[in-house]
């Protein structure tokens, strides 16, 4: 993909979630099952980035660990909703493409439904290598991603898949934008752990959720990933 489009696809999403961010908090309150899955690599102490934090849902779990919590977003009204939600929480605004955070500082990094968002193979890598040199070795990334091979997104993926075909979609193959409004790039399993590799990570859980089960991958409605930094000290 074009590296200006795919900024241009950036843009339109974070714009999206600055007009909507209200009500798609509201939305989004419930805490997901999976939430308490991904639980099992925080404990007490530990230094956990919740990086596209939104509204904050995932604050009072890693609380509930005793563990330190920071959440980043781009989106100035889903963090104004976040810490009139969680006051006691720290959160900061900040470009997950552009990270200014000290090498080795953090003991986890969740990545909630975050990196469907970016574009092309290229800047997803580059943000899961700055989320790599923010990592301790064997520090955990904890990701979530929709799951796009869902029967109810056959439409819109045959649509997209088409107009590439024909030459009239300037995005990548897997690539959809939802209600044309926001960008996300349907992954495969076999292509999310490549990546984690290609990134310096051991990949440790790689499956289709659904309602905090385990399910195929045309019922699963995200893909959830855990990746351990390499090299992997005591943690």
């Amino acid at each position: 993909m074009n590296s200006d489009y795919a900024k241009k696809l950036i843009l339109k999403t974070r714009q999206y979630y600055e007009k909507h961010g209200e009500s798609f908090a509201i939305s989004r309150q419930r805490d997901w099952p999976l939430f308490l899955a991904l639980l099992q690599y925080i404990k007490k102490g530990d230094k956990v980035l919740d990086l596209g934090c939104g509204s904050g849902r995932f604050y009072s779990l890693v609380k509930q660990k005793g563990a330190n919590y920071l959440g980043v977003d781009a989106s100035k009204k889903l963090l104004r909703k976040a810490r009139k939600s969680y006051p006691a929480a720290k959160f900061d605004y900040g470009d997950i493409l552009d990270l200014k955070l000290a090498p080795q500082s953090f003991d986890v990094v969740a990545m909630i439904a975050v990196l469907h968002h970016i574009p092309s193979f290229a800047l997803r890598k580059q943000a899961l290598q700055k989320v790599k040199n923010a990592l301790r070795p064997g520090g955990f990334v904890l990701l979530t991603n929709w799951n796009l091979g869902q029967k109810k997104f056959l439409r819109i993926r045959s649509r997209y898949f088409w107009q590439k075909i024909l030459g009239l979609n300037k995005m990548d193959f897997g690539d959809i934008l939802f209600k044309n409004k926001r960008y996300y790039h349907g992954f495969r399993k076999m292509e999310i752990a490549r990546l984690l590799s290609a990134c310096g990570f051991r990949v440790l859980q790689n499956y289709y959720e659904k309602r905090g089960k385990k399910a195929g991958r045309w019922k699963g409605e995200n893909l959830v990933t855990v990746g351990r930094k390499l090299p992997i000290y005591p943690h």
